[in-house]
């Protein structure tokens, strides 16, 4: 992510999900704009490229998400938050950070508008 984007810019997001075990379910993705209030600004909600069942431990699944700035967002920070959730059943997939500590919201990054 930039430091700082405009109104209405669009954020291109490049995620490598890395399954570790064998996943029986099909899990949607969340990656959102929020607010320091945590307020959803943006949002796209979608199945990864290759749908969660289909992992294969071990094996990087590359992934692009976009997102599009409001054009009336008031200027601030924010942060990009991903989510893996399986709808059908309002469950929250448990994500791992880089020190393999389990998160339900994962933080991207963060930036400011002006």
């Amino acid at each position: 992510l930039k430091s700082e984007y405009a109104r209405g810019e669009a954020i291109a997001v490049d995620l490598t999900w890395l399954p570790l075990n064998k996943i029986d379910a099909y899990y949607s993705a969340s990656v959102r704009v929020v607010d320091a209030r945590g307020n959803k600004i943006s949002a796209q909600d979608r199945e990864p490229v290759v749908s969660t069942f289909l992992w294969t431990p071990n094996v990087p699944v590359p992934d692009k998400f976009a997102l599009e700035l409001p054009r009336d967002i008031a200027p601030g920070e924010y942060s990009v938050q991903l989510l893996l959730y399986q709808a059908e059943q309002g469950l929250d997939a448990l994500l791992l950070d880089e020190e393999f500590q389990p998160r339900e919201v994962f933080v991207l990054g963060k930036f400011a508008v002006k």
